[in-house]
């Protein structure tokens, strides 16, 4: 049993997590598909090693009962709400994932740059996602409980974790750019000071990209494709077989490029620096690259770089060394 300070980004396509014990130096991450279902025959079918099964003890009679986390069929949310059952089952297993028994758990997490702008929004969001004191989850058949400190924990803007990781990339006008899997969430620095009037979110993410794929895919190879068969082609750039289906895929990616850049007309777009993270800026990276050349740094692991920095943020608070 230890305290564990965690960070949670818990988005539309993937819940990212990252556990740290100052004690122990000890970090563990997780990542699942954020996708939730009752258990059913069909569901049980698609289970893989990567999905869990979770049973929640709670009053909340929402999350209370028996649940398939990550599997094929399952629920994901399309809304722009963190605030919402499935955000709320994700981030309990999340936390099961990386904890020991016992563990108390100092949180943090992201929310849009609106919440966190209205005190009242920021502390309800906060409050739904976590309960006070001890959780009782069973994961896998394995009865897990962990305790968590709301009064010590924090919540952060959503891609505000570049702004800690990568302070000596704030020179002059910066712009991150976060792009998961339904918005793209674009915050304007001058140095390190938002400006707020400049940012913007709009429905630009991995989803938009994968609809198109599929649109223009089934009408190239006169083909049914279902979403899951256009990420794959995505992912592998063609169509196996398909002779012009590479160009297709990349005249999307073209495409999504331009209404990106579209959405940002009010930037100094030729002079400005920017930080691309989320899992979809690694996915468009050559294209980002052509274009804003050596004005634009994508991190390794960006869809990371959220829970990082808010852990990064956090750990400083605290009057620790972060370990990276």
């Amino acid at each position: 049993m230890s305290t564990k300070y965690l960070s949670i980004d818990c988005g539309k396509a993937n819940t990212k997590v990252i556990a740290y014990d100052p004690g122990s130096s000890d970090i563990r991450t997780g990542i699942i598909a954020t996708n939730v279902a009752k258990p059913n025959a069909l569901v049980a079918l698609c289970k893989t090693g990567a999905h869990h099964t979770v049973r929640i003890e709670s009053d909340n009679k929402e999350i209370s009962g028996e649940w398939m986390i990550g599997a094929t069929g399952g629920e994901s949310t399309y809304s722009n709400s963190k605030k919402d059952m499935i955000h709320k089952i994700m981030t309990l297993t999340a936390i099961a994932l990386v904890t020991d028994n016992g563990d108390t758990i100092i949180p943090s997490v992201g929310c849009p740059l609106s919440v966190f702008e209205d005190p009242d929004q920021k502390a309800d969001l906060y409050n739904y996602l976590f309960p006070n004191g001890r959780v009782d989850i069973t994961v896998d058949g394995d009865n897990r409980f962990y305790y968590i400190e709301k009064d010590k924990g924090l919540i952060f803007p959503e891609s505000f974790g570049a702004l800690f990781l990568y302070p000596d990339k704030f020179i002059g006008h910066t712009g991150i750019v976060d792009i998961g899997g339904l918005n793209l969430n674009a915050s304007y620095f001058d140095s390190s000071r938002l400006v707020s009037d400049l940012c913007t979110t709009e429905k630009l993410g991995c989803f938009s990209i994968v609809s198109s794929v599929r649109s223009r895919l089934n009408a190239f190879c006169d083909a049914s494709f279902s979403n899951k068969d256009a990420e794959i082609f995505l992912l592998a750039g063609e169509v196996s077989g398909s002779k012009g289906s590479r160009k297709v895929i990349e005249e999307v990616l073209t495409h999504h490029l331009k209404r990106i850049t579209d959405v940002l007309q009010e930037w100094d777009l030729e002079r400005m620096n920017f930080i691309f993270i989320g899992g979809t800026s690694k996915l468009l990276q050559k294209y980002l690259e052509e274009r804003f050349k050596d004005r634009v740094f994508i991190p390794e692991e960006s869809e990371f770089v959220n829970c990082r920095g808010f852990l990064k943020a956090m750990l400083s608070g605290a009057g620790y060394n972060c370990p990276f």
